[in-house]
């Protein structure tokens, strides 16, 4: 087990030692190196001070640490300068804690001085996963948690990233040996069902603009997001850093006009780079990627979107609403020659070219035919209230006097 000498103590930092010793100890175990010692020294030398105006061009900063490793059989001495105001900064910005921002400062450091490099794209993005598994295994969030004194380096608020994390530590907890036998039991098919559920619901809250059910229902999704990657993690096939490695990279990569030198003009050029660029990943077609599970309207929406956006589309909605009427025409032979399979291919049509009515329109189909469903039950609700409030059964209601009823909310829902 490696010493940690704290000189000059900074606030706090005696309180650290042990939690910089563990991830020194995890780190050194993980690399197959031998760390005899380390100090820790919290210094404001004129030398130092020279140091941070060359590489930081900032002589403000005071307040520095000094790491001295040395390695047994191959000693290697190294000395790392930071500022804490940096760490601080560092920490507020990225929505980080002090001890978590600290800790990555350390495992960064000391990944480079037994040989890692950030040089190129590919090996910051290497040196990135390593600090990020690193930081997952050692539980940052509790690695300084028995602080003793009150005033605990840590925000008075806690960060996105601590609730991420404390979410994660959950998950696992529930799936581990002591945990709960049904969270133990689920595999990543078992939960799609309840995975599709909380999408919908989430969606609901946002047509409904409801957003407090929509900060619940988004707290929901991540729980599957990050159960589904648990699970993945434990069958050694990638885990949660993976994911959001593989997006973060996608982003980057299909938005050249944000961070590359790409010029754009207007949303159309940025679509069809997007398409462009998807293709360039390896994608045989443009129609490619889209999950078959898909509802039909949205599949066929954004079949037609991809179309376009190559230029295979309607030059204007006149031409559309005839292939509507010519649809419609060919349904209407079908069904006259009683040819049932024809029947089913000409319906097909004639929704897939009002779903593209509905694309130069702007309008959702999807939504549109949830609103018209919604719709449909309020009414017929309103012809049950009324049947039950006279004791009336619906088979015991003509057709008339149903229609009647219908007629009836239909022009309240009409008054201003």
């Amino acid at each position: 087990m490696p010493t940690v000498n704290i000189i000059n103590n900074y606030p706090d930092f005696t309180l650290l030692a042990p939690a910089v010793n563990k991830i020194i100890s995890k780190i050194a175990s993980e690399e197959h190196c031998r760390i005899e010692n380390i100090s820790i020294v919290v210094t404001d030398d004129p030398t130092v001070n020279q140091l941070k105006l060359e590489y930081f061009q900032d002589d403000v900063m005071t307040d520095t640490i000094s790491f001295n490793f040395n390695y047994a059989n191959q000693p290697i001495d190294g000395e790392i300068y930071l500022s804490i105001d940096r760490i601080r900064e560092n920490a507020a910005k990225f929505e980080n804690t002090f001890r978590k921002e600290l800790a990555l400062v350390i495992i960064h450091s000391i990944l480079h001085l037994i040989g890692y490099e950030d040089s190129t794209t590919e090996l910051k993005a290497q040196m990135q996963k390593v600090q990020q598994c690193y930081l997952e295994q050692l539980n940052i969030r509790y690695l300084f948690r028995n602080n003793p004194k009150k005033n605990r380096i840590m925000p008075a608020k806690s960060s996105t990233f601590e609730q991420f994390e404390r979410l994660i530590a959950i998950v696992k907890t529930l799936r581990g040996s002591s945990g709960c036998e049904w969270d133990r039991a689920q595999t990543s098919e078992s939960l799609t069902p309840y995975f599709l559920e909380e999408a919908y619901e989430t969606i609901e809250a946002i047509h409904e603009d409801d957003q407090m059910k929509l900060k619940e229902e988004l707290g929901d999704l991540m729980l599957h997001i990050v159960f589904q990657a648990d699970i993945a993690q434990e069958k050694k096939t990638f885990d949660l850093a993976d994911s959001l490695k593989n997006i973060c990279d996608k982003l980057e990569r299909r938005h050249p006009h944000v961070f590359g030198d790409t010029v754009v003009n207007g949303i159309a050029e940025i679509k069809q780079n997007w398409e462009e660029i998807k293709l360039e990943e390896g994608r045989k077609s443009l129609m490619e990627g889209l999950p078959k599970t898909l509802p039909a309207l949205l599949f066929a929406r954004r079949i037609q979107e991809r179309a376009s956006q190559v230029g295979f589309d309607w030059d204007k909605i006149d031409s559309v609403w005839e292939k509507v009427h010519e649809e419609i025409d060919e349904l209407k032979e079908a069904i006259e020659k009683t040819d049932r399979e024809m029947i089913e291919l000409e319906l097909g049509d004639l929704l897939f070219s009002l779903v593209n009515l509905s694309r130069f329109l702007d309008i959702n189909p999807e939504q549109a035919l949830k609103a018209t469903s919604a719709k449909f039950v309020n009414r017929f609700q309103y012809i049950e209230e009324k049947l039950n409030a006279k004791n009336q059964s619906l088979k015991d209601t003509t057709l008339e006097e149903m229609d009647s009823l219908w007629n009836e909310i239909r022009t309240a829902e009409k008054r201003p």
